[in-house]
């Protein structure tokens, strides 16, 4: 990749409560100005799932996968999104940038969570030109449980032959 310029900083937060307890945070920040030189738009690729792709799964249970964009021109693409559900996780933290740059999605949705979550992932080129990949998350009801100890004594019926696996 060809960079126009191109910059490092270091930046130090410093934290004190009342009773002069301190605590600080470094936060490294690596600017970047890259040479626009593109043809075509950025593209997400393999494992990424294809846009439009629902996926459904129950409540209290992991939703998982992969995102990765690229382009065929020279120059680096960032990758970002927008309506990430509460709790979810993203690694590496978005926004991220590489040729190519990808993410790891997670998230466990708990029961208040039900419902259609559209995420919207964006692959930007140094030239702003963009692709948009939508995932659908359907987070459903989780299966009932069945409480056996509810069961009323006396409830067999020799009328009925059910064997094990029988519905």
């Amino acid at each position: 990749s060809i960079y126009d310029f191109q910059s490092y900083y270091n930046i130090t937060f410093i934290a004190t409560n009342g009773c002069g307890l301190q605590t600080s945070c470094n936060v490294n920040i690596d600017y970047v100005v890259d040479h626009c030189n593109s043809s075509s738009d950025p593209e997400f690729a393999s494992p990424t799932p294809v846009s439009g792709t629902v996926i459904s799964q129950p409540a209290n249970t992991l939703f998982r996968f992969k995102l990765e964009g690229t382009h065929s021109d020279p120059g680096r693409v960032y990758l970002v999104a927008s309506n990430v559900p509460v709790g979810a996780v993203l690694y590496p933290i978005l926004p991220v940038f590489g040729k190519p740059a990808g993410s790891d999605f997670n998230w466990i949705p708990d029961i208040s969570q039900i419902g259609m979550h559209k995420v919207k992932f964006t692959i930007i080129d140094t030239c702003g030109f963009f692709t948009d990949c939508f995932i659908y998350l359907d987070v459903q009801s989780p299966p009932a449980i069945v409480d056996l100890s509810m069961l009323i004594e006396g409830f067999y019926d020799p009328d009925i032959n059910m064997q094990t696996g029988d519905t």
